[in-house]
């Protein structure tokens, strides 16, 4: 049975509605907005008070292991903890095991996922075993619920492939997803290429590897004419070339992770692996550029890039620890407490709520009476401690141990 909810003086944060900004109350009865408005009278048997709504979340870029790496997290323990970040929806790469390449990889996902506190939405692969020579099943994935197509953070230099897959999908309207890294310009590297890598004695991972990438899959998507979006773009030419594209009319979207618009590669003068990404971290010139591009529109989503990993794989020696952190409990909290100044709340929630469901072909979310209730709670002022005992994820690769943070999601409603 689904909750009876009175959201009761609550600050409506949804851009275009006649209440956005202002005081409301509101009433949630299994699932469907029953009242609306700036008073109302209800029964309901939780009350939550002085918080704000919002749109449900999406979170467009995380790693739930499953099936294949249950041990890191699986999707209920996934589903949880971005659930507690504030997302309604997610969408899950395919680098599972096996690989998400077919329609029963689709099928099982989908299955395994009904009743969870967040929606899960399959990405698919590109290539059959992200191995990035074969084109994998995309119209039967589609059909079965793949929302989208990705090789992850597999960045293939096989040009043909990407056009086929751009040519494919454009027949049925899906959105190709690429990481922007030319694989051949930044192997070994382990860090951004600048005067920390030097400082460091660490190999460095050079602008082109980003920008390389970024000029040739543009060049075949105003050949193909299809749908390109970005994951993770991180270098301020790759964004001049992201916005002249967009300008000219290519379909092209772009997001961003949250880790790069906070931490620079400064971070990694104490070889702490949690900050062992890709793309590496960036100077702190990298990450005002990635902010200004955010609030312009340029960057069209924020994601958490939540990659879970064991212990074993980040407790080593830098050279060797496997890169990612979890993040999609931590999103907003990280954006309130570090970012709010910078980014406005509405930018914020457009990045994550708007942008991602236009761009994955997602219906936009209603609040009005008689709607279906996909909503983000949340305080911005409440503060909490982020540890072990807080994490709801069962993996604890994460750069915010310990941290106490500013702004937390109170409750999604669904």
């Amino acid at each position: 049975m689904k909750a009876y909810i009175h959201l009761k003086n609550c600050t409506l944060q949804h851009v275009g509605h006649p209440l956005h900004s202002k005081k409301i109350s509101m009433e949630v009865h299994d699932g469907i907005i029953t009242q609306l408005g700036e008073s109302i009278i209800s029964n309901a048997t939780e009350v939550i008070e002085n918080a704000y709504i919002s749109a449900g979340w999406f979170d467009m870029r995380v790693s739930f292991c499953d099936p294949g790496n249950e041990h890191k997290e699986d999707l209920a323990s996934g589903a949880h903890a971005a659930a507690a970040g504030g997302f309604t929806g997610v969408a899950t790469l395919p680098n599972t095991l096996p690989v998400a390449d077919n329609k029963s990889q689709i099928e099982y996902q989908k299955s395994k996922s009904t009743h969870l506190p967040t929606d899960i939405y399959p990405m698919g692969a590109l290539s059959v075993g992200l191995a990035g020579k074969d084109m994998a099943e995309l119209y039967d994935m589609f059909q079965n619920g793949a929302i989208a197509f990705t090789d992850g953070d597999t960045a293939h230099t096989d040009s043909g492939l990407l056009m086929r897959c751009l040519q494919y999908a454009k027949v049925f309207g899906a959105t190709i997803i690429v990481m922007a890294n030319d694989e051949e310009l930044s192997r070994g590297g382990k860090m951004h290429e600048g005067e920390v890598s030097v400082n460091l004695g660490l190999k460095g991972i050079p602008d082109i590897a980003e920008t390389a990438q970024i000029q040739k899959c543009l060049e075949i998507l105003r050949y193909t004419e299809g749908k390109l979006h970005f994951s993770k773009v991180s270098t301020p030419k790759g964004i001049a070339l992201i916005a002249a594209a967009k300008a000219e009319g290519l379909q092209v979207t772009c997001d961003i992770a949250i880790q790069y618009l906070i931490h620079t590669d400064a971070a990694l003068e104490g070889f702490d692996t949690h900050y062992k990404l890709v793309p590496p971290l960036r100077p702190q010139s990298y990450i005002d550029a990635m902010i200004a591009a955010v609030n312009n529109g340029t960057i069209d989503c924020i994601v958490s890039d939540h990659k879970p990993e064991n212990i074993e794989n980040k407790a080593v020696e830098f050279d060797y620890a496997a890169t990612g952190c979890i993040g999609t409990q931590t999103l907003y909290s990280a954006y309130q407490t570090f970012l709010a100044d910078k980014i406005s709340l509405n930018t914020f929630i457009k990045a994550v709520s708007n942008n991602p469901r236009a761009i994955l072909n997602l219906p936009n979310i209603e609040i009005e009476q008689g709607s279906a209730a996909n909503l983000t709670i949340f305080d911005p002022t409440k503060k909490w401690i982020y540890n072990k005992d807080s994490n709801l994820s069962k993996s604890y690769n994460t750069p915010f141990d310990n941290t106490e943070f500013t702004g937390r999601v109170l409750k999604v409603v669904k």
